[in-house]
């Protein structure tokens, strides 16, 4: 709990461990005793480690094979959940989300710091040949996958991705209610920079959130 736990109060100070779950208890339990909401948090905590493998990452590829059926995509893993059971989102989450909505790089270098270790193990392990980060949909001052992708400096070939905009204002695709939506969203947005790429075996999909996976699937095709 003091390391995992992270709020973000509404005059933006970040209370992390055990500071941030008593602030979560006053503010979200009215200030109920903290002790059984702390157990149910650790079990909580438990239950979700049994899930990750070895190497400190979540294997989601089910769920997307579930919800495509057929996908060129191998593996799906995740760095984290997104939100906890009762808790809501979880340290993770809370920091992409901040990062991406006012640009902040001492919160970009904190994802940074968490994911480097992950994504070595990945390319390490599945000998990743070259990296794709997905391109943001919303034009930001500070993008948040540019700056990750500078202090990720990972040494492989990058192939780039070009986000369009088909329409007259670009979607974001949280705000898609269906799938079909999602798909049509990505499919028609995201595209090579250049059809002269080389061809890499093994390639790693970087995003900062996934939701349906659509985007990922999409990006996957190319």
């Amino acid at each position: 709990m003091r390391r995992g736990f992270l709020s973000i109060t509404p005059d933006g100070k970040l209370l992390s461990g055990l500071a941030g779950f008593t602030y979560w208890v006053q503010v979200y339990r009215r200030n109920k005793p903290i002790e059984p909401i702390a157990k149910d948090y650790e079990d909580i905590l438990r239950h979700q480690k049994q899930q990750f493998l070895p190497e400190g990452y979540l294997d989601a590829t089910v769920k997307l094979i579930d919800t495509f059926k057929e996908t060129p995509v191998t593996y799906l893993l995740f760095e984290d959940i997104y939100r906890y059971r009762i808790f809501g989102r979880t340290k993770l989450a809370k920091l992409i989300m901040y990062a991406k909505q006012v640009g902040d790089k001492n919160l970009i270098d904190q994802i940074s710091d968490l994911a480097k270790p992950i994504i070595e193990a990945i390319v390490k392990k599945y000998s990743i040949d070259a990296v794709v980060y997905i391109p943001p949909t919303v034009p930001r001052p500070l993008q948040f996958m540019d700056e990750l992708r500078t202090r990720l400096n990972l040494t492989m070939p990058e192939i780039k991705l070009a986000k369009i905009v088909p329409g007259d204002i670009p979607i974001p695709q949280k705000t898609l209610a269906t799938l079909e939506e999602r798909v049509i969203n990505a499919r028609d947005s995201i595209y090579l920079k250049s059809n002269a790429e080389p061809k890499y075996k093994n390639v790693l999909l970087i995003d900062d959130v996934v939701g349906s996976g659509a985007s990922f699937n999409e990006t996957a095709k190319n």
